[in-house]
């Protein structure tokens, strides 16, 4: 009897460990697909952020749209600080930079004043994409 009673014991404990291990793994999960869903956002913030300095560059250039090679941190610089901080790469730290790897961005212009700029996460999937059409081709 008294070995039945150990056995039922030792389930039990294997059981309740399973179940703490099951949990931890869930919890794992969750906070990694929480960590991949918060820098997917700040991708897409970054890009938000970037078409606002495009967009002031363009109000303090003749309404003209910067052609590509301006549009990174040093190339939107004036005269004086950036009205804001330029966008971080949720996936290396640094800034964002142009190109379709994980946390980099596109800026393609076209006519006077039209542009896209498109945000790039994981695996080069795209995640957003800003586009201000050229008024004067319509």
């Amino acid at each position: 009897m008294r070995d039945s009673k150990r056995t039922r014991l030792a389930v039990v404990a294997v059981l309740v460990l399973c179940g703490l291990v099951a949990a931890g793994l869930g919890l794992a999960a969750w906070q990694s697909h929480r960590h991949a869903a918060q820098r997917e956002q700040a991708v897409r913030d970054g890009v938000a952020q970037i078409h606002l300095l495009v967009s002031r560059w363009s109000v303090d250039n003749s309404d003209a749209a910067p052609p590509p090679a301006r549009v990174t941190k040093q190339g939107l610089y004036q005269a004086g600080e950036l009205p804001m901080d330029w966008p971080v790469n949720p996936y290396t730290g640094g800034p964002m930079q142009s190109g379709t790897g994980p946390g980099e961005y596109r800026y393609e212009s076209w006519g006077m004043n039209g542009f896209r700029l498109t945000g790039y996460g994981p695996h080069g999937k795209a995640l957003i994409v800003q586009t201000v059409d050229d008024p004067s081709n319509e």
